[in-house]
């Protein structure tokens, strides 16, 4: 009897591509697409009632490596929900784990190829690397925006109650403290954008008062310039009159004065007798 398979991953494309891949190269019938969140809670009663019984089943886990990935996929820090997965699942069945490379920087980071790096695999999967090295294998035929009519069950709880009531109080308390806080900082910066903004305002105010003013002083100053330099030329050009006239009266007196000079010289030189 052939064993079902049973693919769990946190994206719907990968799921698809991947159920592709198992029914050419497996021969896969029968195959159960799963689909989890970091972000919500796992519902562990759906978990079970589609796995059912683990040994009558080939379980896989898609492990998705982009471009940028640290490959934390084993950090109850980054992927608590991955984790808690895969705690459960390695309790109760064998689980076989499948590196799936998004982008060319990843693919060359993780190869489709017999020989792994073991020191990396080592590091990344910790606690939970299989004993079996062949139960980690890499699949590049990961594609956005697979088309399939497959179902996928989706395994994330509706509503999440899982810590105690204090603790929930806390953390909102916690949250509320965050918010406010938050608030406070944004008031206060808005606040000191206003005051700002409210200054400039006055000051843009004061020099449209003042500039008309500063401009109109400034204008009466100029005439006034004006004013005193006209003055100043219309003195200089009466001056300068006053002196031409004055020097063409002096040479008319001294041109008269020669002319006197010439004619008493002239009767001096006469001789005694002609008169």
């Amino acid at each position: 009897m052939q064993r079902s398979h049973i693919v769990l991953s946190t994206n719907s494309d990968a799921l698809k591509g991947f159920e592709g891949h198992l029914r050419q190269s497996h021969m896969a019938e029968e195959v159960l697409l799963l689909q989890f969140s970091e972000q919500k809670a796992l519902s562990r009663q759906k978990l079970r009632q589609a796995i059912g019984d683990p040994h009558s089943c080939e379980i896989w886990v898609l492990l998705l490596a982009t471009g940028q990935s640290s490959h934390l996929w084993f950090n109850a820090e980054h992927c608590p929900k991955n984790v808690e997965l895969c705690s459960w699942l390695t309790s109760h069945a064998e689980i076989r784990y499948v590196i799936c490379p998004t982008s060319p920087t990843a693919k060359m980071d993780w190869p489709d190829s017999e020989t792994r790096p073991l020191p990396m695999i080592k590091q990344v999967f910790g606690d939970y690397l299989p004993k079996n090295f062949d139960q980690v294998s890499c699949w590049h035929g990961f594609e956005a925006g697979v088309r399939s009519s497959s179902t996928i069950l989706d395994l994330t709880e509706v509503a999440v109650a899982i810590e105690p009531v204090p603790a929930l109080r806390i953390d909102a308390w916690r949250g509320l403290q965050e918010r406010f806080w938050f608030g406070l900082g944004v008031a206060a910066v808005s606040s000191g954008v206003l005051c700002l903004l409210w200054s400039m305002r006055r000051m843009i105010i004061r020099l449209d008062c003042i500039l008309p003013e500063r401009l109109a002083a400034l204008e009466s100053q100029m005439l006034r310039l004006q004013d005193r330099t006209e003055e100043q030329a219309l003195t200089m050009n009466q001056q300068a009159a006053k002196i031409a006239f004055a020097v063409t009266d002096l040479a008319k007196k001294m041109a008269g004065y020669d002319i006197w000079c010439l004619g008493h010289d002239a009767w001096l030189n006469e001789p005694p007798g002609t008169s």
